[in-house]
């Protein structure tokens, strides 16, 4: 333990709470010691997180991996408080150690100096004086290698193999780079040396090129780090990777012509940077796209027909990409033809490649890497493609290919939903004479694309002959997903017609057992601003529907949500029942499903019976929630009720839940039924014993309170659940508060809405009669008015489990819940004979002295009377009110009620 002073300090505690002026002490590799300004080792990371951790005991901190001169050298090199000493005296090998330390230590102060030190003894040297300086011998196989070394592009990538070095030569393994012991005493590492040529210019690296294969592959590495880095990305380790190149370095180097290779070379090539400015090469036409999507521009054919000329001559290019060009279909076909004579790809595919995406997605991920927006791909584009498709010797090797969300014929869908552009199918007919043609692709992807039915039909045709996929589904995959969302926008009929082809393919989708379809739109309906918009078409879902017949491993299909019509929904049904399949993407050991607010109509709940109808598909569903839907045809939208009232598919439900031997939960509340709906359903489920409201047979307390939503028809639905004790038996609490259950509410600028019925508050009320669970009951601010307060009341006269009973209206501008001092007569005969309630909030029905008078007088007169306080507080109860409240309490039988 460190010895310590009269102050309790120990020599520990002073390397880390010491002056900045002190020295720690430092062991360099063999033992030896040096010391350094502690400020010079807080510039060096390695020696800084050494400091901040605990100190070694012998107040010493290891560094064993540099030697002792050159830990000290670096010691004074970082220290910002003296002049630095000068490196003009070490040799090449020292310098390079010094390097290695730095890096070691994180001493970028110290780095810097040393890489100043270096590059003014390389810049300028040719290959054979590099040599000298660097200690360096040659390991070429003569003249010739050197000679291609010199020649090469400045950008090619660390692994670049030229195709003349391909051959009986490449069939073995590359030569092992030589390492150069002569550096140091320690070999440096690859990154020290990448490291001390940060500061060598570019023309000197392309002659280093020249040293040996070593230095070769180190140069390629830095130049193609410093001439092709995006901003924020890795260096490209191969030529497909490069993206941008810097056109200034390579001027000033004296190699301008390497910017004409690169147009050839590269076929990713997005942007040419120098002197300030950054020219995308995109632009090759004249007409270009902003980061928005829209173009701008004149075209001009030129400098694509320049191209052509020289593809027409090229006798090594095997690979382009004029993808995103903005050409026009003259200027598409005749590259075309080019590319078909030279073998040559048009859209970046190499010759190896198995897989290609050039869906939307892959725009946006090309943006987000490189800065540079394509944008969709148009039918020229698909000239482009089909070309490269239709070429076995480009294209022999693709099995799949991602062409989703693009606009192949011209047409898409702008933000507000509209069809903008002008539909062409050239592009989309070469495409499928190419597809004709190809042996060898078994996936594509064509979805999306605003395909006419006659373009997806005579896709559907060459898919089938040909056993490709339309839709992007491998051969192995068991699920697929293509719900409207991120990755597809509302999918209509002519994809549906290709979705068709997929499934009626058992080459294609043998191994596929789910499909997720929903809320796209497959009948070429939409809703905007709760409106259906659009023309409706069969045409697309009848394609799927025979699919789906002929299909024989489907087990799970989900086609919720496409705005379908009645009769279709019953053809899929048909089909569904014969074939075990479920429409509502509802899996066979499921046990429970939620389709709550999900804008579902009258088609689909056709859809959910023939699901809840065959026990194969639901036979393990025990809980359904279907609430907040549409299930009828109404739907509220700014307070209005819009649609036109059917019954049929709720009558469907309401059918399969009376054949369904599992369900013991359903929720079918907001769903704006009728009365004749609702009875139905509730006839239904005391046969069966099901909750329509969603409350589990385990449940103690049942929260529907602040919904604002539950009309007279979801009481009905809650009065179900609470007369069946197999329901609601262990139920004892239940918030009804703040719903609309007598069918009338109030708004501050329209003041009450709605026509009051009595029905649903009245179904509640014969509940309470046969109810022997529940123990507290809310139905605050609800205007049950008069005739609900009194079916309410009535019951709660033979109701013997009951103790607590809100029916307040407090807190609420507007009337009375339980119509004011009439209804509070019934309240009072209510309390003048029960015996089991403890509570009742009646604050904010503007009961007036009258009414509370009643009131207390019932509660003081009850001798069997369990309430035991009352609140009338701010309830502006007048010196009449007072009298009567003070000669009940004066006259009371009842020893409960102890608090006012």
């Amino acid at each position: 333990m460190a010895a310590r002073d009269a102050l309790g300090t120990s020599a520990t505690d002073a390397l880390t709470t010491g002056t900045a002026d002190e020295r720690i002490r430092v062991r360099a590799r063999g033992g030896e010691e040096v010391t350094w300004p502690r400020k010079a080792a807080r510039n060096a990371g390695t020696l800084k997180d050494l400091m901040d951790d605990a100190p070694p005991e012998d107040d010493v901190y290891p560094v064993p991996k540099i030697a002792a001169w050159t830990l000290d050298l670096l010691g004074k090199l970082s220290d910002p408080d003296s002049t630095r000493p000068s490196v003009d005296e070490c040799s090449m090998p020292q310098l390079m150690e010094l390097v290695e330390g730095a890096l070691f230590l994180d001493a970028n102060r110290a780095l810097e100096h040393i890489q100043r030190a270096i590059a003014p003894r390389l810049n300028g040297q040719r290959a054979h004086d590099l040599c000298v300086v660097l200690g360096a011998s040659s390991d070429f196989d003569g003249a010739e290698e050197r000679a291609e070394a010199f020649a090469e592009p400045a950008f090619v990538p660390e692994g670049y193999e030229a195709p003349q070095q391909l051959g009986a030569a490449s069939s073995s393994a590359p030569p092992v780079p030589l390492r150069q012991p002569s550096l140091s005493a320690v070999p440096a590492t690859e990154d020290a040396k990448e490291a001390a040529l940060a500061l060598v210019d570019v023309a000197t690296l392309c002659e280093l090129k020249g040293v040996n294969r070593f230095w070769r592959a180190l140069s390629r590495r830095v130049l193609c780090s410093r001439l092709c880095r995006g901003r924020g990305h890795p260096a490209p380790t191969h030529l497909e990777a490069i993206t941008d190149l810097d056109v200034e370095l390579l001027i000033k180097a004296g190699r301008p012509g390497d910017t004409a290779l690169a147009g050839r070379m590269l076929p990713g090539l997005a942007r040419l940077h120098g002197y300030g400015f950054v020219v995308d090469v995109a632009k090759l036409c004249g007409i270009w796209t902003d980061r928005h999507g829209d173009p701008h521009g004149t075209y001009t054919a030129e400098g694509i027909t320049a191209i052509a000329d020289a593809l027409r001559v090229n006798c090594g290019l095997t690979v382009a990409n004029l993808l995103g060009n903005h050409l026009d279909a003259e200027s598409a076909m005749m590259l075309a033809e080019v590319a078909k004579q030279k073998g040559i790809s048009l859209c970046g595919i190499r010759r190896d490649q198995t897989t290609a995406n050039f869906s939307v997605d892959s725009v946006l991920e090309d943006m987000l890497a490189t800065g540079w927006f394509r944008g969709e791909l148009k039918p020229p584009d698909a000239i482009l493609l089909a070309s490269d498709l239709s070429q076995a010797v480009v294209t022999g090797g693709l099995t799949s290919i991602d062409l989703s969300r693009n606009q192949l014929c011209g047409i898409w869908i702008d933000g507000n939903g509209t069809q903008q552009g002008n539909y062409n199918a050239e592009g989309i007919n070469a495409i499928a004479d190419a597809l004709r043609v190809n042996g060898a692709l078994t996936v594509t992807n064509l979805l999306g694309n605003q395909l006419d039915a006659e373009s997806a039909m005579m896709l559907a045709e060459v898919a089938q002959q040909k056993g490709i996929s339309l839709c992007g589904i491998r051969r192995d995959q068991t699920t697929a997903d293509f719900t409207s969302g991120e990755q597809y926008k509302s999918l209509g009929p002519p994809d549906a017609i290709l979705l068709a082809s997929d499934l009626s393919q058992a080459v294609v989708t043998g191994g596929l057992t789910s499909i997720d379809l929903s809320g796209n739109e497959l009948c070429g309906i939409k809703t905007e601003f709760g409106e259906l918009r659009g023309t409706y078409t069969a045409e697309g879902i009848a394609a799927i529907a025979e699919a789906l017949r002929g299909n024989g491993v489907l087990t799970v299909a989900n086609l919720l949500g496409n705005h379908l019509d009645l009769e279709s929904a019953k053809m899929l049904a048909e089909v569904a029942q014969q074939k075990g399949i479920s429409l509502c993407g509802i899996q066979r050991d499921q046990t429970t499903s939620k389709e709550q607010c999900k804008s579902l109509g009258p088609p689909d709940a056709i859809l959910l019976a023939s699901d809840l109808s065959q026990a194969v598909v639901t036979g393990g569903l025990t809980s359904i929630d279907l609430s907040r839907n549409q299930l009828c045809g109404i739907e509220t939208i700014f307070g209005e009720l819009r649609g036109t009232y059917t019954a049929e598919g709720i009558s469907a439900i309401a059918e399969a839940l009376r054949g369904n031997g599992a369900l013991t939960v359903a929720n079918l509340l907001d769903n704006h039924l009728d009365s004749e709906s609702a009875k139905m359903l509730v006839q239904v489920a005391k046969q069966k014993g099901i909750s329509l409201c969603g409350i589990r047979r385990d449940q103690t307390t049942a929260d529907f309170s602040d919904q604002h939503i539950l009309m007279p028809t979801d009481a009905v639905l809650l009065a179900s659940d609470l007369s069946q004790a197999v329901v609601t038996g262990g139920l004892t609490s239940i918030d009804l508060s703040k719903n609309r259950l007598c069918g009338i509410w109030e708004t501050e600028r329209d003041g009450q809405q709605g026509t009051y019925t009595a029905e649903g508050i009245t179904a509640i009320a014969d509940a309470l009669r046969v109810n022997g669970a529940l123990t507290m009951l809310s139905l605050a601010k609800n205007r049950l008015g008069e005739e609900g307060t009194k079916a309410i009341c009535e019951a709660l006269e033979q109701n013997k489990t009951l103790k607590e009973l809100d029916i307040s209206h407090y807190g609420s501008n507007y009337g009375s819940n339980i119509g004011g001092s009439a209804g509070a007569k019934h309240v009072a005969k209510m309390l003048g004979v029960n015996s089991t309630l403890t509570s009742v909030d009646l604050r904010g029905n503007q009961l007036r002295d009258e009414g509370w008078g009643a009131i207390f007088a019932a509660i003081c007169g009850n001798k069997d009377s369990e309430i035991m306080s009352m609140d009338a507080h701010y309830e502006n109860i007048g010196l009449v009110g007072g009298k009567l409240i003070a000669e009940a309490l004066r006259t009371t039988v009842t020893g409960a009620l102890t608090e006012i």
